[in-house]
């Protein structure tokens, strides 16, 4: 072959692979843009759940037979309570004891306990369920006056009944279903309302959670001083019922001192209001059917 169809060939196939790569080039610029972008806001970028609050449930008079008990979650940050030099291995910083004993009394459970329950390694724990905002804040404030960092608290809500037992057969129950996935096995499960009043009004009462998104630093942590577009949850809206819960605590009453002492295989009660200037019943309830 002669210098000059080397030549040619080497340009065509030089040709050729700058087409290739432009190609491609255009194909990850362009086609692939939205695919990459959403990669590397992932990398760096999160996005929160802010849970919405869960409407109540009140009688007639507006005596609170459901309601939302606001509590909180112990996150145990170990980044900011614990720093050794990486170098000569000296330790830096150390708060994990005093940390754990300040929270021993508020939570009332032993320090070793609380130190259990951290991860070697990684640098976020739950250590605590479900506390009194009240405990919280008590918490917060001896961490501020030590000049300690490394707690943080997690929002969550606790579905309470105040009355107890009475009403339970209309008001239903708050809780987890779940949907467990036939081929794959995934629970697609979700907390919300069953039976009564918490089931059939569950899209009134459960509102709509908010989200807000973050910045995370290389450990996939929220840096708070970065944060982003939010938007607020809209709260559930209350319910209230035709039910007076002082006539139900009566009925009920009487109905447990009839089925003792008659032994029927069922009892059914109804409570009316009746008018008798020719308008008919102002109001009736069915307050329990067994």
């Amino acid at each position: 072959m002669s210098l000059a169809s080397r030549a040619c060939v080497a340009t065509y196939g030089l040709a050729a692979l700058l087409t290739t790569l432009s190609a491609r080039l255009y194909q990850l610029a362009v086609d692939k843009h939205e695919h990459y972008a959403a990669l590397a806001r992932d990398a760096y970028q999160g996005r929160a759940k802010i849970t919405a609050r869960r409407g109540a449930i009140s009688d007639v008079h507006g005596t609170v037979l459901a309601r939302n008990e606001p509590l909180k979650d112990v996150i145990w940050n170990d980044t900011l309570l614990f720093e050794q030099d990486l170098k000569t291995g000296k330790i830096k910083r150390d708060n994990r004891a005093r940390v754990a004993e300040i929270l021993s009394r508020h939570l009332k459970v032993p320090a070793d306990d609380i130190l259990e329950k951290t991860i070697p390694g990684k640098p976020w724990a739950k250590v605590a369920k479900r506390i009194s905002e009240e405990t919280a804040s008590a918490i917060v404030q001896e961490l501020d006056t030590a000049r300690i960092k490394g707690i943080t608290f997690d929002q969550v809500f606790e579905r309470v009944y105040p009355a107890g037992s009475l009403l339970c057969h209309v008001l239903g129950y708050y809780g987890y279903e779940e949907r467990l996935d036939p081929v794959t096995k995934v629970d697609h499960g979700e907390f919300k309302g069953i039976e009564g009043i918490e089931r059939s009004l569950n899209d009134w009462l459960s509102g709509q959670d908010g989200w807000r998104y973050f910045e995370k630093d290389g450990f996939g942590r929220e840096i708070a001083s970065y944060r982003g577009q939010e938007r607020s949850p809209r709260n559930g809206a209350n319910v209230r019922l035709t039910v007076d819960l002082g006539i139900q605590q009566i009925v009920e009453d009487e109905l447990e001192r009839a089925f003792r002492e008659l032994k029927p295989k069922k009892a059914t009660v109804i409570v009316m209001e009746p008018r008798t200037k020719g308008h008919g019943p102002r109001k009736s309830s069915l307050l329990r059917s067994e």
